[in-house]
């Protein structure tokens, strides 16, 4: 046998890596297919870089060059998506545990002319590389750069200035492995923002008291332990926006809150009232002193993306979203409770989608899209991202940064920590950790209509004796519109070839990476690549001996980390291994990946509370000189693990009576556990009905449906049981009297007679106005169809008339061409009513991509709807209409107008009749009607021209009130 070698680290060596910012499991450890990334049609991803550890940071030079940041303290440059060369090591001195590490990265305003880069980081206390220390404080540094002799970008050493926190007395507190510091950005006026979080612990309510070792002498003033209040607190950074001199770090006198002396925390402060202050992005065009939008992650229930001018304070922790901190409002000793709070611009509840449609956990990334290559409906908007649910979504704002609209654009885009555009072209830039796909780095491009092949390469065998004699493969490669693709290897020692799925023979004893190139028929191409290593073979793990598979811990206990490894080459050249254990913890749908990163074949880490359902996945990896792995994992749960009953989402807490509760909930119960009676789930109404679900497992979602048969408010009860234990959340749900409700669908994807910016102010000012009528209002957009078909299913077979609005297209989820059966023919003929404005009626369709299509509907899709005797009931012919006198009672907004698609009465279906009519040509033609289905149901048009001017919205308000104060169908009038 070989002999062994491994890597010898004494006890204890501890690397504590965390939150959001790394690898969660290695995809040697991951059996876990991917999630398909999904963006609106048109748009692709292309990598930035490659073999990325735990970054976080990007600043962009004026040129689209680039620097990247890694938490563990590492800045690289990259030049053309390219990782060039490593510009500064600051790995000793980063504190890179939990949530802390290299964090904010920011390149000067002048940085052709000075090569300044600023840095925010967490400061390791002790200096000894061990990242074992809890209590710990931020600081700013400053380098300066230049370009060598070989084009790269380094870092004088020499040049280093700290900014703010040279000790513990000058600098941020951060406490408790979460919520330190965070992003930097430049102001046109060349002022400095950075953000730092609270500082506060996260597992309980937190006022102080909880971190004496912090407070010592000759650390931070005791009058700074304050737990979560510090964002309250004027003489502390914690918490806080800060403005400061880029020279100095120092306030500037213009900040709102300067004393008169730069060195005091109050004169850095721009505004307060934050949590964990994570990312911050600039609103291009506001300068010199530009609007920011801070993005803070939130505590029990909501998630904020904040607007910030200066002089703002946003409430934490008296404040969480819109509401009162209802754990906080019983515990403040220090009397702010009473202040004047900012509102967020958005925030989103994290089991609640209300009118916003979604939920989140983890507020992250923002920037403002100022390229011009996106479809206009990007142009400026503020794109936004939720780390724990993986999505990312533009607001469409107007001249006062109000939000207009709010899309999905992106889904399974992995945690994303980070999102700037490209200075040059406008692309977005993201950085995404995926437990499926390690950590990337991602450039958004949109194509139009042909989007880039997908590159796949493989190569059997990729490793054996010399010469090696490999078979390549391409062929798994595809185009999205399946054209023909082109191939081009390049093998990695100088030879070449266009087959598609060549062999190839490899000599040398080196690591080749054998690349890919796929090209359709437009031009468009990407690439993949596979390692290939001659005379070699992957390491062998053989022996973990701790931690055990399923093995318990008490929170504080240190685990043992120890294995044994070999290389059956490495090992004869002398060469060690390289041993990493990762260490994630998980809990709450979401991983913080390399909690604890622990380098060579032994070591430790300690564990410790982190809220219900929380446990440890521990990978080690192990890997050659020629870059093979082999990783093995093990879980680790607490002891104390006891099953909690969790409600996951609620979409509608306030229902009318009729209509159907759904809730979906979850067991947290992580473990090897296996109690009799098994894990059961059992939802209680309030009203006597019950549902139980059994046997269910650790994050199994389970969905009820229930139908109150009386009005009132019920408190809806999920309890949880396993074994001998017990466990039951609750929330309240009001049932109220029937009312018609109202959904609005706005495509925004598309334009045709309706501009996408009349389209939102119809729509905002429908929803506002019913909102002030007491009236039930939904809001639906393109990527919002299968939403907007549950809520009109929700209503379908109830005893209350509902009412769909649709502005100029039709989505598809409603009438796709469909000769029978469509959800809007269902919808009138259960007694419902479509009010349309805009284009044609149902002749063109949106799908949820945001692509739209006319096929097998076109000038009959409004003929099938209203089964038509004759075909073109819409014809394409200018007619003037003009009010009649039921308008003068009911619209008096009408006014004469010409029309392009008019109705005819003469060709409407036998199952129908002129209800109402407002408007006419005088030859049987009208634009303003109501038309009575025999069920009861309606279809109603308006003001179908491309005419701009139109009261639309006063008309459409009118008939709507007209209806809704008489509800009980639409009768000839």
């Amino acid at each position: 046998m070989l002999a062994l070698r491994t890597l010898s680290v004494p006890i204890p060596f501890l690397s504590v890596l965390g939150v959001l910012l790394t690898v969660p499991c290695r995809a040697a450890a991951c059996a876990v297919p991917a999630p398909a990334q999904q963006l609106p049609a048109g748009f692709f991803v292309e990598p930035v870089g490659h073999d990325w550890d735990s970054p976080v940071g990007l600043a962009f030079l004026v040129d689209g060059r680039l620097l990247v940041s890694e938490k563990k303290g590492r800045v690289w440059y990259v030049q053309d998506d390219v990782k060039k060369n490593l510009v500064l090591d600051l790995s000793v001195e980063v504190l890179s545990r939990g949530d802390y590490g290299l964090l904010g990265l920011a390149v000067d305003l002048a940085f052709d002319m000075n090569g300044y880069v600023y840095l925010l980081l967490v400061v390791d206390p002790n200096g000894d590389g061990v990242d074992d220390d809890a209590d710990a404080f931020g600081r700013l540094l400053r380098y300066r750069c230049f370009l060598d002799g070989n084009g790269e970008l380094q870092a004088d050493l020499l040049s280093r200035q700290v900014l703010i926190g040279a000790d513990w007395n000058s600098a941020i507190p951060v406490l408790e492995l979460t919520h330190g510091v965070g992003c930097l950005r430049f102001l046109s006026d060349a002022s400095l923002v950075l953000t730092a979080g609270d500082g506060a612990h996260a597992t309980e309510v937190d006022v102080g008291g909880l971190d004496p070792g912090a407070f010592l002498p000759g650390r931070l003033s005791p009058d700074q332990d304050q737990g979560a209040y510090r964002s309250q607190y004027p003489a502390t950074m914690a918490g806080k926006i800060l403005r400061v001199d880029p020279a100095t770090g120092l306030g500037l006198p213009d900040n709102p809150f300067y004393t008169g002396n730069p060195a005091d925390a109050a004169s850095r402060v721009y505004a307060s009232g934050l949590r964990n202050p994570f990312r911050l992005s600039l609103l291009p065009g506001s300068g010199p002193r530009e609007t920011l939008f801070v993005s803070d992650v939130g505590w029990d229930n909501w998630e904020e993306v904040n607007l910030v001018r200066g002089g703002e304070n946003f409430g934490w922790p008296v404040r969480e979203g819109l509401e009162q901190q209802q754990r906080y409002a019983g515990n403040d000793p220090f009397g702010y409770g009473s202040g004047t709070f900012t509102e967020p611009l958005l925030s989103w509840h994290h089991s609640n989608p209300g009118s916003l449609g979604f939920t989140g956990n983890c507020a992250t990334a923002s920037a403002v899209y100022t390229g011009t290559s996106y479809p206009s409906l990007y142009h400026g908007a503020l794109f936004f991202c939720d780390y724990e649910r993986g999505w990312m979504r533009c607001a469409r704002l107007d001249a006062a940064q109000q939000v207009q609209s709010v899309l999905g654009f992106g889904q399974n885009m992995g945690g994303l920590v980070a999102l700037e555009s490209d200075p040059l072209s406008g692309d977005l830039v993201f950085i995404a950790l995926s437990k499926y796909t390690g950590p990337r780095i991602r450039r958004i491009r949109y194509s139009g209509g042909d989007l880039p092949p997908q590159a796949v390469a493989s190569a059997d065998p990729h490793f054996g004796p010399a010469p090696l004699a490999v078979q390549l493969r391409g062929s798994d490669s595809s185009d999205p519109e399946g054209s023909a693709l082109s191939y081009h290897w390049e093998f990695g020692d100088g030879a070449e070839s266009s087959s598609a799925d060549p062999v190839h023979d490899f000599s040398d004893p080196l690591a080749y990476r054998a690349r890919l190139t796929v090209t359709d028929a437009q031009m468009q191409s990407s690439s993949a690549e596979v390692l290939i290593t001659p005379d070699n073979t992957p390491p062998e793990i053989t022996a973990v001996f701790a931690p055990q598979d399923g093995q318990l811990y008490t929170p504080g206990d240190f685990i043992l980390l120890q294995a044994s490894a070999t290389d059956r080459e490495d090992a004869s050249a002398g060469i060690p291994l390289q041993a990493v254990w990762h260490v994630n913890l998980i809990h709450d749908h979401h991983q913080h990946p390399d909690w604890a990163l622990v380098n060579g074949p032994t070591g430790v880490f300690q564990t410790e509370a982190h809220g219900d359902g929380t446990y440890y996945e521990v990978v080690l990896e192990v890997t050659d000189s020629k870059g093979l792995e082999t990783s093995e994992k093990r879980s680790l749960y607490d002891a104390a693990t006891e099953p909690r009953a969790h409600i996951r989402d609620l979409p509608d807490a306030v229902l009318r009576l009729g209509q159907p509760l759904l809730i979906s909930g979850e067991l947290l119960y992580p473990g090897p556990w296996n109690p009799t009676p098994p894990p059961a789930l059992t939802w209680d109404f309030g009203d006597g009905g019950t549902q139980t679900f059994e046997p269910v497992t650790h994050l199994q979602e389970v969905t009820a449906s229930h139908r109150y048969e009386a009005t009132g408010t019920y408190t809806v009860r999920l309890t949880a049981t396993a074994g001998t234990f017990t466990d039951f959340e609750e929330v309240s749900v009001r049932v109220e009297r029937p009312r018609p409700a109202v959904a609005v669908f706005a495509p925004l994807a598309t334009e045709r007679w309706i501009s996408v910016a009349e389209q939102e102010v119809l729509a905002n000012g429908l929803v506002a106005w019913l909102a002030q009528q007491g009236s039930e209002a939904a809001l639906f957009q393109f990527q919002q169809q299968d939403q907007m078909a549950r809520w009109m299913d929700g209503y379908l077979d109830d005893s209350t008339r509902d009412v769909v609005v649709l502005l100029d297209v039709c989505p598809a989820a409603l009438y796709s061409g469909e000769d029978d059966g469509s959800l809007a023919e269902r919808w009138i003929e259960r007694r419902n009513g479509i009010v349309w404005t805009g284009q044609q009626p149902f002749f063109e369709y949106v799908r949820a991509d945001g692509t739209g299509a006319s096929n097998g509907a076109g000038s009959t899709g409004v003929d099938e709807v209203l089964d038509a005797v004759l075909p073109l009931l819409c014809p394409d012919l200018i007619t003037d209409q003009a009010p009649l006198p039921l308008a003068s009672l009911q619209l008096p907004s009408l006014a004469p107008f010409s029309s392009l698609c008019a109705l005819r009465l003469d060709r409407i279906g036998s199952d129908w009749q002129a209800g109402r009519l407002y408007a006419t040509d005088g030859a049987g033609s009208s634009d303003a009607l109501a038309l009575r289905h025999r069920s009861g149901g309606f279809y109603a048009q308006f003001y179908c021209t491309p005419a701009p001017g139109h009261p639309r919205l006063e008309v459409l308000q009118e008939f709507l009130r007209s209806y809704l104060l008489h509800p009980h169908g639409i009768s000839p009038q």
